[in-house]
This record gives C-alpha cells, sequence and structure tokens, in this order.
C-alpha cells in the first residue's frame, strides 16, 4: 500500500510538470528604465531666457504659460514592449491640478531652449489629476506607433509637459536624483518564463523528492528488531538488514507496525506533555501539503490556459481580484493533510476530535472567555500591523538612505498577486480571509507543526523554526523573480521576509501564551491581513 501511494504521487507530479514543461511559451512580464538625457522649463513670460539645468520642472497656466521638455535616449529600448510609462516625482503642487503630456519634436537641447524656439507639440498621449506629492506613473503607450508590437521611430523621443489650471506644479528633474526621483521613462515587455518553469520544475522534483522520503515513514513506521523471533539470534546494529545471520530468516516480514499511544477524548486539550510526531513530520508535512496546493493551482490554471487558447493567460488572471479570490478556497488543501494524520494519535479520532486536538475548538471556554479571546486578537492584531507597518516604512528609509534604491520601485512583495479594485472584491476578500484562509494556514503551521516542535524541540526552537518555514513558504515566489543586481535581490528578501518573520513569531507566541488554543491566533491573523489590504487600496487609491 505504502509503495502503491508513494508512486501515485510521483506520477502525478510528474505528469503536472511535463505539462508544464511542454506549454507554450508563457507571457511574464519584464521591465527597462530610461533616465531623462536632457529636461528643461520654459517660461512665457521670459521667452528668451534658457532655464535648463535646474532641479525642478514646473508647469502652469495662468498669466505666465509655463512648460517642461524631456528628452530620453532609447537606443537600447527593447523591440517587443507592449507599454511605456512615465515616472515623475511631484515635488510641489498648489491645489488639484491637471497634468498634460504631449509628444513633441527632438530638435531642442537643455540648455538652450526657450520659450520662443521650443518644439511644438505634435500629439496629446496622457494626462490626470495631481492631487499630492509622491510618485506617479503615467501611461505613453500612445506615443508609439503600434503594430504587432510598438516600434520606436528614431533613437530619441521627446515630450512636452503643460497644464490647463491656474497653479503650478513642479516636477523632480534629472539634476536632483540625490533627493528625488528623476523623470524615468519604464517600457514593459513580455519574456519567455519557459527558463523559470524548467527551473521550478527541478526544484518541485528535488522537493517532492524530499516529501516522499518522508511519507515512506510517515505511512508506515516500522520498529527494528534486536533478536531473530525463529532462533533468538542476537542481530546486528546493521540498518535495513533483511535476513538473520544464523538461520536466514527474512527479518523484514516479521517487522510490525509501530503504532503511536492514543490521546483520550478528555484529554484532547488539556494533553501538553504527549510525545506526538516526530520533527521531520511537523516540518515535511506542512511543505507537503504547500506543494500540494501549489500543484494543483498551477495545473488549474494550465487546463484554463488550454481551455481559453490564450498564452497570456496566466499573466492576465493574476491581475482579477475574484479570480485571486476564488483560489483561496484551495487553501481548505492545508486542513485536509493534518486532519488525516493526527487521526493516528486519537482514541476517537472523528473530524471534531482531530480539529479540538489541533486547536480549533471552544471547548472548555464559556461565552465570557470566547469573547475575552475574539477581543485579544483584534488587539493583537491591530497592534501587529502598526509594528509591522512601521517595521516597513522603517526599512524602506533605510534602504534609500544607505543604497539610494526607491523600495517602493525596486522591490514588491511577491506574495500579493493583485488588490481588490471594487467593493464587491473587497468584501469577498476580506470574507475568504476571515473564514478561510487564516483558518486554514493557523491549523496547519501553529495547530500542527508548531505542537509538534515544540513537543520534541522545545517552545524556543519550535516557535522560531515554525515562524520561519511560515515566511519562508509565503516567500518562495521571491526567487523565480528577476533582478539585475544581486544587492537588490538581497534587499527585496530582506524587505519581505523580515515583517512575515515579525508576525509570524507574534502568531506563534500567542498560540503558546493561550494554551494552544486558536481562537486569539485565528483572529489576529484574519484581522491583520484584512488591515493590511484595506491600506493597501487606500494607500493606492484603488477603491
Amino acid at each position: 500500500m505504502r509503495k502503491t501511494i508513494q508512486k501515485l504521487l510521483l506520477t502525478i507530479i510528474l505528469a503536472l510538470n511535463f505539462l508544464l514543461i511542454l506549454s507554450p511559451a508563457l507571457a511574464l512580464e519584464d521591465s527597462k528604465s530610461f533616465i531623462a538625457l536632457e529636461d528643461a522649463t520654459v517660461y512665457k513670460n521670459n521667452p528668451d531666457i534658457n532655464y535648463g539645468g535646474e532641479n525642478a520642472l514646473k508647469v502652469g497656466y495662468s498669466t505666465n504659460w509655463i512648460e517642461s521638455y524631456i528628452k530620453f535616449d532609447l537606443s537600447d529600448a527593447p523591440a517587443n514592449f507592449t507599454r511605456v510609462g512615465l515616472r515623475i516625482e511631484i515635488i510641489s503642487f498648489e491645489a488639484n491640478n491637471s497634468l498634460r503630456v504631449f509628444k513633441t519634436g527632438n530638435g531642442w537641447g537643455e540648455f538652450n531652449i526657450t520659450w520662443n524656439d521650443r518644439p511644438s507639440k505634435e500629439i496629446g498621449i496622457s494626462g490626470g489629476k495631481i492631487t499630492e506629492d509622491g510618485i506617479y506613473v503615467l501611461d505613453l503607450t500612445l506615443g508609439f506607433d503600434y503594430s504587432s508590437t510598438l516600434t520606436l521611430e528614431s533613437q530619441y523621443w521627446s515630450i512636452c509637459l503643460d497644464s490647463r489650471d491656474n497653479n503650478s506644479i513642479g516636477m523632480a528633474s534629472k539634476q536632483c536624483d540625490n533627493k528625488y526621483n528623476p523623470p524615468v521613462l519604464i517600457f514593459y515587455y513580455n519574456v519567455s518564463n519557459i527558463p523559470i518553469f524548467l527551473g521550478g520544475t527541478i526544484s518541485t522534483l528535488i522537493i517532492i523528492g524530499f516529501v516522499l522520503a518522508l511519507s515512506w515513514n510517515a505511512l508506515k513506521i516500522k520498529t527494528q528488531l534486536t533478536k531473530c523471533p525463529k532462533c533468538g539470534n542476537e542481530l546486528p546494529r546493521v540498518q535495513n538488514l533483511m535476513f538473520c545471520t544464523k538461520c536466514g530468516t527474512n527479518l523484514d516480514l516479521l517487522k510490525v507496525t509501530k503504532e503511536p499511544s492514543k490521546i483520550a477524548t478528555e484529554n484532547l486539550v488539556s494533553d501538553k506533555q504527549h510525545k506526538l510526531w516526530e520533527t521531520k513530520i511537523s516540518i515535511g508535512l506542512p511543505l507537503g501539503a504547500s506543494l500540494v496546493m501549489n500543484l494543483v493551482l498551477v495545473g488549474l490554471l494550465i487546463l484554463l490556459m488550454f481551455f481559453w487558447a490564450n498564452p497570456n493567460v496566466l499573466s492576465e488572471l493574476p491581475s482579477i481580484s475574484s479570480f485571486v479570490s476564488v483560489i483561496t478556497l484551495f487553501s481548505l488543501i492545508f486542513v485536509i493533510l493534518p486532519l488525516f494524520y493526527v487521526r493516528r494519535y486519537l482514541e476517537e479520532p472523528t473530524i471534531k476530535n482531530c480539529l479540538i486536538f489541533l486547536g480549533f475548538t471552544t471547548k472548555g471556554l464559556v461565552r465570557k472567555d470566547i469573547a475575552k479571546e475574539i477581543l485579544m486578537g483584534i488587539g493583537f492584531a491591530i497592534i501587529g500591523f502598526l509594528v509591522i507597518l512601521l517595521m516597513q516604512n522603517s526599512l524602506s528609509l533605510f534602504i534609500n538612505f544607505a543604497f539610494n534604491i526607491e523600495i517602493d520601485r525596486e522591490i514588491s512583495d511577491p506574495t500579493v498577486a493583485s488588490l481588490p479594485t471594487d467593493m464587491p472584491s473587497l468584501i469577498f476578500s476580506i470574507i475568504t480571509i476571515l473564514i478561510i484562509v487564516a483558518p486554514t494556514e493557523e491549523i496547519l503551521f501553529r495547530g500542527f507543526m508548531q505542537k509538534g516542535l515544540v513537543r520534541s524541540l522545545g517552545n524556543k526552537r519550535g516557535i522560531i523554526i515554525t515562524a520561519f518555514t511560515f515566511s519562508m513558504i509565503h516567500l518562495i515566489g521571491i526567487f523565480l523573480l528577476t533582478y539585475e543586481k544581486p544587492l537588490v535581490f538581497l534587499l527585496a528578501f530582506l524587505a519581505t521576509f523580515l515583517p512575515y518573520f515579525s508576525i509570524s513569531l507574534i502568531l506563534g507566541l500567542i498560540f503558546h501564551w493561550r494554551n494552544e488554543n486558536l481562537i486569539a491566533v485565528m483572529v489576529t491573523h484574519g484581522l491583520y491581513n484584512v488591515l493590511t489590504i484595506i491600506y493597501a487600496v487606500i494607500l493606492l487609491g484603488l477603491i
């Protein structure tokens, strides 16, 4: 039976990876940035004066019409780019002003352009309201000719920025890149992700091999014989000894299954010292559950890709917030494996008793105690959100100061596929997080993994290893992203790992403090995620 199950698992995994390798060249999006080559501001009231080389670009429309011009050298632009964005930093504005972008000619220089000899505007390609200081990315795709792909007309490319509002807008120029972000033109283009999937396939096979090795003992645990049952011969301590050295008896057939001692139903909550599963099972089963869930999702995406006959489906679906919310239902896989495994430790292995044993229960708590656990969870979620927000902002400031890297521009959290862009999607995301994602992840990681590790390794190491594993599983995607510099990759990892690890430690400590009950832990986890999403949605103005 053991070998049959293992062969079945291996066959499924190999089949999924084989489909993955043979799938068409799926599209992943990458980008390349170009800092402004030249920029300058011109004033209608001073039509013959050049203002090139200043630290700020300005636009405005009143008694003195003000325009700004920016030129880029695009000789190294990717040939297959699909869209283009202008990133500018607003450093001053007087009111809610509009900003307009026009394509213009290249016949001007930063230190000789004036109002009287400025190039004419050719076509309007973008615009929008400016409501506060900060970085904006304007879509300039319309400024390029479009055939099968976007194309460049020449090596240089120039734009004019102006405004029809009475008040002026100040923007960072290329001269102030030590303090603000200079104008940057960003080209987005598709790249083949087959090499990534090949690497992911190899990694998947290595991980699944490890999980299958663990399952060899997990599916059937055998005791080691010290004497031959037939002749009484003392057996040498040789691993996997199959025959008695004296009489030749087949010892492998005589080995017996070792059953763990059972826990009585009345002791499911109170028992804190009972020897549970081994360390390798505590770590291996959550890894296996995460792997199974991701393989199921990959299989689903491949089926959708072939169904829609769209090679870009994998890059498009993560941008659909409703789809992202629906696939969170697959988190239920996190509960199935631990429920199946802990049955062997219970005298009455019902689903209810398994959940009680893993901490998902109100057993032993009166209504007042349950309310107390929920309120504590709410309090810890708010405190954790504020602490992590402070940590993230501090990391952003430190990285910007020490390495001159804008964390909001260079570093992103790869575990966040998309954010809700409408109220129904936001509500559905909140519901799935509170009733599915948070409970299932806590049952797997705190209820199963930390519970087992604490019994075998002690409280400190059990909590820390669980927090580390929880964080790394959520950050696997960062290793599939492309970074031009190793330093950026390291900063990306630290900027995402430290907040995850911190909130994971908080959750582990709460679980330990609340006598291995998950109510407060699940409330903290779910509400923390909800606050994070709402904050991001409000900050980015998505709804």
